[in-house]
């Protein structure tokens, strides 16, 4: 029997066994959910954003935490600082010095303080997309 390891959207667990003999595999679902340990901790940054005016995804932020203490920084590629901020309600609209950027990866720093006092620091890629 072969059994494969699947991570859904989500994060839901599935697992997925098949044997050679059976034509339709056998999907069985997972009655628990992969929770953060500390969810007031949970800081989310997208993977990507779309800075076209639409004002879908026109803003790039940090999302689902609960903080007052924040640190947010984004690099370009050479490491030079694009964007800054200590504060939750400021995000990066995808510009540098008032000209748009180009559609790239870019590099993101989060040091925060949770509610519950605990300290995290995150980094990561994010993608401008025009």
């Amino acid at each position: 029997m072969k059994t494969y390891f699947f991570i859904a959207l989500f994060l839901l667990p599935f697992f997925l066994s098949a044997q050679s003999d059976i034509e339709k595999p056998i999907v069985k679902e997972v009655d628990s959910l992969i929770t953060p340990q500390n969810p007031s901790c949970d800081a989310q940054v997208p993977t990507a954003f779309t800075p076209n005016g639409d004002n879908e995804n026109d803003i790039l932020y940090v999302r689902e935490f609960k903080s007052s203490d924040i640190y947010f920084t984004i690099y370009n590629r050479w490491g030079q600082e694009v964007f800054h901020s200590e504060s939750l309600t400021e995000g990066w609209d995808g510009k540098y010095k008032g000209a748009d950027l180009n559609t790239g990866v870019f590099v993101y720093f989060l040091r925060a303080t949770c509610a519950d006092r605990t300290k995290i620091e995150r980094t990561g890629n994010v993608t401008l997309i025009r």
